[in-house]
């Protein structure tokens, strides 16, 4: 899929957060007390998401590719951020030169949300020249500790409401999954919420694979959307 199709779904709960809207494709199944929230699509991508405030998350069903990425923001209008203008929200995006982050971002800046894209420090030259990019304040950092993350993302005079994070590791091979698609999340997780101002909202861009898990980077995301949803 291009990537200006992918991001759609990842948008979709910001979209809402200004629309009651229903978004076409996507059924909805409540399950009470739940902090979680997981898409099921027929490109296998799963999300899950936590709040500030634990409340009733549905389950997305998506049957399109173009819900893919919409969907990945859909429950912003649950959240205690529903109802603000985008202009009054930031959104940090983690992972801003992957396949899907880099639409994601995108998406954000075209829709006037206030946004921040986290890439490697060695990746900043190259990011701001992307056209993707353009309109985001890029930040250049690792993920490998949570102070440093929370002093480069999180250490602004502006709180970051919402956090998106579509990092993903790269091989697949043990390490480089628990380093990336588990610790890495864990840094970026307890550095937002461990602001001066914690972040209302993160989600996590995860596999649909993971719900019966078999390979080491599914293990790993799995183990991280427990932990994600331990934090509700």
């Amino acid at each position: 899929l291009p990537p200006h199709i992918a991001s759609r779904q990842a948008l979709c709960l910001l979209r809402s957060a200004q629309s009651s809207t229903p978004i076409p494709h996507i059924r909805f199944s409540p399950i009470p007390h739940s902090t979680s929230l997981h898409l099921n699509t027929r490109h296998a991508t799963r999300i899950t998401t936590t709040t500030a405030s634990p409340s009733s998350f549905p389950i997305l069903a998506a049957t399109t590719p173009s819900t893919r990425t919409r969907s990945c923001l859909y429950m912003l209008h649950k959240s205690a951020l529903a109802g603000k203008p985008p202009s009054e929200l930031t959104v940090a995006v983690a992972g801003a030169t992957g396949y899907i982050g880099k639409a994601v971002v995108r998406e954000c800046v075209r829709r006037g949300y206030k946004t921040k894209a986290y890439v490697r420090e060695e990746s900043v030259g190259r990011a701001k020249t992307l056209d993707y990019l353009k309109g985001a304040e890029v930040i250049g950092g690792s993920l490998d500790d949570t102070a440093e993350v929370q002093a480069k993302l999180f250490g602004g005079p502006e709180p970051v409401d919402v956090v998106i994070s579509c990092i993903a590791s790269r091989s697949g091979a043990p390490a480089d999954a628990w380093k990336v698609d588990h610790a890495a999340n864990v840094h970026l997780l307890d550095a937002a919420l461990g602001a001066k101002k914690p972040s209302s909202h993160f989600i996590m861009l995860s596999a649909y694979c993971v719900k019966t898990p078999k390979l080491v980077f599914q293990h790993a995301k799995l183990k991280f959307e427990n932990y994600l949803r331990g934090k509700g």
